[in-house]
């Protein structure tokens, strides 16, 4: 793929590193890219005289002719994708039409979406020339030196899956990087617009092995950049004025000295970064809460995934619920936000048992329950092993499950029917008020759904279009008719009501006294 010029002078070879974002109404944010900014950073090492790696990305909702148009416009030699669950689709729409358009142009894929299904990809979209398995850093860049000429052979490259000869070859694992220093970091070239979400690793692997989760076979081992790579880069992100930076390692605090290390650090230099990572609760102690807000981290995460027994087994993914517990309490009177995340369509779980989760988590009371619909991901072991749990899925991705042995696909929508009110009513301090029934949770949630369909016409949708204080005055309506059905008494009526009228008032206070807050307030 060598090109000269019409003196005989070397061209350099350009390769575009496409990544493909979503956003959500949980996560509206824009993520950095930062798989590829380290693919870019390996490369560069030795090519950076023979290649010019420029990156983009686009929302998986951009207009498809505007992409391809816009890749295609300076003449790649080799367009990359990162393939995750949610583009992978686009991806290949894509990268078909790119190589009608430019039969020359190398179309590569990479990421956990395709590292598990390389010879399927390859043999159903013929455009794909070669596929990227696993960790990326080094064999993309020796797939460089392949192209400029002075590599080695095709054939010798680990990690790929590529054709040759017209037929499909997956060659040898690649090894996974001993020193993760040996990575240059991805932020030497800067990082652009200040206002993104910017990724951080501090570690890759994870030592738990959930069914669900393809991070242990991608990497089996937890490996650890040294902290004064870390803190050299934390050292640049924050003070060049980052506004969000996601620690996003697969638990934070799996090393519980190495974290508080680390967050001393940026407790040290922070002043207006806004910080959030992923952590288990079960390895959380005061100390490192009173370190996550002296650092800035205002929003941490927690995979729960289920309180049944059987489904905890079925997915290696038990749980000590009496440390589980006290980790959420050390929480309570810091200001830090947490979601406690659950997933719907496991194997055992069934409606009753995801209802008993549900109710767990509310009764923890965190700022946001979030509930997933289960997807299959390829590689991991539900995927392997779904007809063995009567799991029906979505073969094309995001591979989404829609019914299992124990759970129809009926009451499946009725979770996730049920996780999407608790997700409008609970973070907002509704639960105050929801607290005045003796109802569980679960319970509540249908009868207000059932009081505000019958009574007042309302569906969800247009219950969730209405502005803030309409939504919570309606819901405090529901509470007082709710407690006042048997009860005609006077008294109780005008206690009710002026209790409810009063948590209510408390409910906006607080909302705006955390709005001012974040306003105005700045760490010393």
């Amino acid at each position: 793929m060598i090109k000269l010029s019409a003196d005989n002078e070397r061209i350099k070879m350009k390769a575009i590193l496409v990544s493909f974002y979503r956003t959500t109404d949980f996560n509206p944010n824009y993520y950095y890219p930062l798989s590829l900014h380290y693919l870019k950073a390996y490369a560069n090492k030795e090519l950076a005289d023979d290649i010019t790696i420029s990156i983009k990305d686009y929302s998986v909702e951009e207009d498809s002719s505007h992409v391809v148009y816009d890749l295609l416009k300076d003449s790649p030699d080799l367009i990359g994708f990162s393939c995750y669950v949610w583009n992978t689709k686009e991806i290949l729409l894509i990268s078909n039409l790119l190589k009608k358009l430019s039969p020359a142009v190398k179309i590569v894929l990479g990421g956990p979406q395709v590292t598990y299904t390389a010879d399927s990809v390859l043999t159903e979209n013929e455009w794909v020339d070669v596929i990227v398995r696993g960790e990326g850093e080094q064999t993309f860049a020796e797939l460089l030196k392949y192209y400029l000429n002075y590599g080695p052979a095709i054939e010798e490259i680990k990690g790929i899956s590529h054709r040759t000869n017209g037929k499909i070859q997956s060659n040898e694992s690649r090894p996974l990087i001993k020193n993760l220093d040996d990575i240059p970091s991805p932020f030497n070239e800067g990082i652009g617009d200040k206002s993104h979400s910017i990724l951080i690793e501090t570690q890759r692997g994870c030592p738990f092995e959930c069914a669900f989760c393809d991070s242990h076979k991608n990497f089996k081992s937890v490996r650890y950049f040294s902290l004064e790579r870390v803190k050299k880069d934390l050292h640049y992100l924050i003070t060049s004025g980052v506004k969000r930076l996601f620690l996003a390692d697969s638990t934070f605090n799996l090393d519980g000295k190495r974290a508080k290390e680390i967050l001393r650090y940026i407790g040290s230099i922070n002043k207006d970064t806004v910080i959030s990572t992923e952590l288990r609760a079960e390895l959380l102690d005061r100390e490192t809460v009173d370190l996550l807000e002296k650092a800035g981290v205002d929003f941490v995460e927690f995979g729960l995934q289920s309180t049944n027994p059987i489904t905890s087994k079925n997915i290696g993914r038990e749980t000590n619920f009496t440390k589980f517990e006290e980790g959420i309490s050390f929480l309570e009177k810091s200001k830090i936000q947490y979601v406690i995340q659950l997933i719907i369509g496991l194997p055992g779980d069934d409606l009753s048992s995801f209802k008993n989760s549900m109710d767990y988590v509310l009764h923890l009371a965190p700022t946001t329950l979030q509930a997933f619909e289960l997807q299959l991901l390829p590689g991991t072991a539900l995927y392997e092993n779904a007809d063995q749990h009567g799991m029906l899925f979505h073969v094309t991705p995001p591979h989404l499950v829609i019914q299992t042995q124990t759970f129809s696909y009926s009451d499946m929508m009725k979770a996730k029917q049920l996780s999407r009110e608790a997700f409008l009513m609970y973070p907002r301090n509704y639960a105050i008020l929801a607290n005045l029934s003796d109802l569980r949770p679960s319970e509540l949630i249908e009868k207000w759904v059932a009081w505000r369909e019958t009574k007042i016409d309302l569906s969800f949708s247009d219950y969730e279009k209405l502005k803030g204080i309409r939504r919570l005055l309606l819901f405090s309506r529901f509470i007082q008719e709710l407690l006042l059905q048997n009860n005609s008494s006077a008294v109780t009526n005008l206690y009710i009501t002026v209790k409810c009228n009063l948590l209510v008032s408390l409910i906006v206070f607080k909302y705006f006294n955390k709005v001012i807050r974040r306003l105005f307030l700045r760490r010393p």
